[in-house]
């Protein structure tokens, strides 16, 4: 084997190294979770339990879906109740719903006001709402 082709060798082996040492340190700096994701499962894991295994459960919340961080929270929301599909209350008016809060508020008068009533606050601005009964 000729030194041209073994220094090659040697080079080649050398920037691999160097890359995959430079790709581990980028991402070793990189939030482990920009959206909230996580913590949105944590926050709605005790929820899950009071809502129907499955269907399509409505969702209030005080942050505009239009919005970045209200439609951040709502796609946070979504995953973290999968398989169960939720719908904001305005475009379908599931049965049950859940709460998604980012501010401390009245939460029962916020369901009330879209025909619902408070099954259980979990605290964290996470609470099921069932449709209330005419």
């Amino acid at each position: 084997m000729s030194n041209r082709v073994v220094f090659a060798a040697i080079a080649v082996a050398v920037l691999a190294v160097c890359a995959a040492v430079k790709s581990y340190d980028l991402s070793t700096q990189q939030a482990a979770d920009p959206y909230g994701v996580t913590a949105g499962e944590t926050r709605f894991s005790a929820a899950l339990d009071a809502l129907p295994a499955s269907g399509v459960v409505g969702y209030l919340s005080d942050m505009p879906i239009g919005e970045n961080v209200g439609s951040i929270a709502y796609m946070a929301a979504q995953y973290a109740v999968a398989p169960r599909a939720i719908v904001p209350i305005d475009k379908l008016r599931a049965e049950w719903a859940l709460g998604n809060f980012a501010r401390p508020g009245n939460f029962a008068e916020r369901g009330a006001q879209a025909g619902y009533r408070i099954v259980r606050d979990f605290g964290n601005g996470v609470v099921v709402y069932r449709k209330a009964q005419p």
